[in-house]
């Protein structure tokens, strides 16, 4: 690069301060944290304090193809990380221009206690599932009963009509009909009496007409 175009490095370390936002997500870098910087200077001459940083959190820093070109220890900050950090920097870098650190942090594993939580919650969720469809199985079938309940008792309240001319409780009915058959029986009986007693007077009123004629 030449010097018309400023020169630009990078550097990782663990934040002094926390005081510097990031670039990317424009929120403070806490203290302690590892972060990478981006460092323009317009020129050689320039002093590193007056250089232009653009600082990271390191999940939020994307890996820039002049840290794939070169080795990883020429870069300010390195060789004080800790272990565990330079291995985690150096499979980034591995992974190539743009790569970030949540390419290569391992998720962890479910546990056999998670994955019988899991399954549980499967589990009762499909119970629930089953419990709802056979509640409205039930709901269907109580409704058609007591949908035939309903016709049975209006067909015989209908007939109690028919038979009596008035409109009894079904209750009632059964609880009368010793008397409702014993009132019948009778006015079968008054029915047929009122018939004799007009045809004897027929025959009677015909014996009469027959004994003025011959007058």
């Amino acid at each position: 690069m030449s010097e018309k175009e400023g020169i630009t490095t990078y550097c990782i370390e663990y934040a002094i301060y926390g005081k510097a936002d990031c670039a990317a997500c424009h929120k403070v870098i806490q203290r302690h944290s590892l972060r990478a910087a981006e460092i323009f200077r317009k020129s050689k001459s320039e002093k590193k304090k007056s250089a232009k940083h653009s600082w990271y959190h390191i999940t939020c820093w994307k890996v820039p193809e002049l840290v794939t070109k070169l080795p990883i220890e020429q870069f300010r900050g390195y060789r004080s990380l800790k272990e565990k950090d330079k291995k985690r920097i150096q499979q980034v870098i591995e992974k190539g221009v743009g790569a970030t650190w949540n390419d290569v942090i391992e998720k962890p594993l479910p546990s056999k206690e998670d994955n019988e939580l899991l399954k549980q919650v499967a589990d009762d969720d499909d119970n629930k599932k089953d419990d709802k469809k056979d509640d409205k199985k039930d709901d269907k079938k109580n409704k058609k009963k007591d949908e035939k309940k309903k016709r049975k008792r209006n067909d015989e309240q209908d007939m109690t009509a028919q038979l009596t001319g008035v409109t009894q409780p079904l209750s009632k009915k059964k609880k009368n009909n010793k008397k409702d058959e014993e009132q019948k029986s009778k006015q079968i009986e008054e029915i047929k009496l009122d018939k004799q007693d007009q045809i004897e007077l027929e025959n009677l009123a015909k014996q009469i007409q027959a004994v003025t004629k011959n007058l």
